[in-house]
């Protein structure tokens, strides 16, 4: 029983370990910083097997626009997931939804949603005015099991604010 316990937890902290990787660049020069702001681009996300221009193309004027306002709920919970594990955290960091003031901006890149609505992206550090990418981080999360394909999706955007918080603590 033991064994199983011990093996169990190594398993789960292997995966929880390699759900926030560098893919590239450093993000060091967030060290001295306490905003950074945050934006979302849905351009390569793939929701329900679509795209997200042909998923939208599937939906009849009424989930149009509820579509619409479960993008914004999805960013808001990134944010709010993110301040408050990066506040837990005792970070200076905080990050400040599409903020014009901040030196640097993260891009959360959602791409892939599996069968379970669970979430893989990436995060692009860049300067502000600028498209040059300063690091390219990937995430992983997972969704809530229960409910509509928006309400699980709504999940992996908060486990991705808490994993993104819990990574840049360890990082910065």
């Amino acid at each position: 029983m033991n064994k199983f316990l011990v093996l169990t937890f190594l398993v789960f902290s292997v995966i929880t370990l390699n759900a926030q990787k560098i893919q590239s660049g450093n993000i060091s020069l967030l060290k001295n910083e306490t905003t950074v702001a945050i934006t979302m681009d849905y351009s390569k996300m793939v929701f329900a097997g679509f795209v997200e221009s042909d998923y939208i193309a599937t939906l009849n004027a009424a989930q149009q626009a509820q579509w619409e306002i479960a993008k914004k709920e999805f960013f808001t919970t990134f944010v709010s997931y993110l301040n408050t594990t990066l506040i837990a955290k005792k970070s200076d960091l905080i990050g400040v939804a599409n903020s014009v003031d901040a030196k640097y901006k993260f891009t959360v890149v959602p791409l892939v949603f599996d069968a379970n609505f669970n979430m893989r992206a990436e995060i692009i550090l860049s300067e502000q005015g600028s498209n040059t990418e300063i690091a390219v981080i990937s995430i992983s999360s997972y969704a809530y099991r229960f409910g509509t394909q928006i309400h699980k999706a709504k999940g992996a955007f908060k486990t991705a604010g808490i994993r993104f918080a819990e990574f840049l603590a360890r990082k910065i």
